[in-house]
């Protein structure tokens, strides 16, 4: 059926396209995963499970994306259409709704339009160019109309809702407009209401077809998730993986901005003083570990979200060897460590991080030595599905 599909796409856009001229277009073009490497428990890639997402697609239908241009956009919604399994309902599956966008926003279809793949392939092939035009995009506009559709047509919260917006705009700089922004009628009020509530935004500059694109960093879209539209068939699965990779509200991910790699990895800081065993018990019964810091990137993620309940019993220890360092995730010590001076050469014993960031080692016992700790569990992603919960 897929290969149906896309030859049937290919057929149209031949016919009814001479050029793409703001997007490079290929049903054929390579996708990449998301970037790997961290120690850490990676994001299940949406080519190798299966998404559930509500995504709300802006077309930009104004002067400054023009028919051609427009068509490419068409395009783009379809390649990713073509990694995703569309339907309905609270099974594993992704919904789509389509707004067009210039002077005004027109809701083509909300997020319980589309059954299967080929309806909403079909659907999107439909929507015509001259339907709703206008000299320039009002981006308040489409994405307080995205949001409008969310709110009425989406699905609970485990089902995480993205709005991916084409643009001719320029990108807004939201440092200073969100501050000074008195009203609802700013974009960037707008897009930082929406992405408060959870929901991310990606937004495709359609500018920027050749040359370095550099947006802002407070700008519409959710951190890491502004590009070019002609990178996004490269770009798209990676971004999608990470948008349906979550935690849940009380647990905080491990991301890190700077290099934009998000693990399957939810965290979450215990206060409450006990034993290290007994803090073992504690995050089994969540499902999950003591944390492990196999990197030094989780060692300032760590740093960070918990400098003010420091110290706190961190997964390693020597408990099922009394001379070999283990993680409660299974792996031994090796690569990256942070233990002060020679507090690693002992045997028998269990491990906390301390303010100045090094660990020590510690009595294993379910009350000596009692302190807080720091646990993970798996985040939701395209392969554990959550959905239902």
């Amino acid at each position: 059926m897929k290969s149906f599909l896309c030859i049937f796409v290919l057929l149209y856009l031949s016919i009814n396209t001479s050029a793409l001229n703001d997007i490079e277009f290929s049903l054929l073009a390579s996708t990449q995963s998301p970037s790997y490497g961290y120690g850490s428990k990676n994001c299940t890639s949406i080519e190798q499970g299966r998404a559930y997402l509500d995504i709300v697609v802006i077309l930009d239908s104004s002067n400054g994306s023009q028919y051609q241009g427009f068509n490419g956009q068409k395009g783009n919604v379809i390649s990713l259409i073509s990694a995703l399994t569309i339907g309905q309902g609270n099974a594993q599956v992704s919904r789509i709704s389509v707004i067009t966008a210039a002077t005004n926003a027109k809701v083509v279809s909300d997020l319980n339009a589309y059954k299967s793949n080929s309806d909403a392939i079909r659907s999107i092939m439909g929507i015509n160019f001259n339907d709703n035009t206008g000299p320039a995009i009002d981006v308040q506009k489409a994405l307080a109309a995205a949001d409008q559709v969310i709110t009425s047509t989406g699905r609970g919260p485990n089902y995480k809702k993205v709005i991916l917006m084409y643009s001719s705009a320029m990108e807004d700089d939201c440092t200073k407009t969100n501050s000074m922004a008195s009203t609802d009628e700013s974009p960037c009020r707008t897009a930082s209401n929406i992405k408060n509530q959870g929901t991310s935004i990606i937004t495709l500059a359609l500018q920027y077809q050749d040359g370095v694109y550099n947006p802002p960093v407070n700008g519409i879209a959710s951190p890491c998730f502004a590009i070019k539209a002609s990178d996004f068939l490269v770009k798209f699965v990676e971004l999608f993986t990470y948008v349906n990779c979550f935690c849940s509200q009380e647990f905080t991910q491990f991301f890190d901005t700077k290099t934009c790699y998000r693990a399957a990895e939810c965290l979450y800081v215990e206060n409450t003083p006990t034993g290290y065993t007994v803090a073992q018990q504690i995050a089994a019964l969540a499902n999950g570990t003591l944390v492990d810091i196999r990197s030094q990137l989780k060692q300032e993620f760590v740093m960070q979200i918990a400098s003010a309940s420091l110290p706190l019993f961190i997964g390693l220890n020597q408990i099922k060897n009394p001379k070999l360092w283990q993680w409660d995730t299974g792996y031994n010590i090796t690569g990256y460590d942070h233990f002060y001076k020679d507090n690693e050469a002992v045997t028998g014993k269990c491990a906390a991080i301390y303010k100045n960031g090094y660990w020590y080692n510690n009595i294993c016992s379910s009350y000596e030595g009692a302190m807080g700790y720091i646990y993970q569990v798996s985040a939701c992603d395209a392969g554990n599905f959550c959905g239902g919960k």
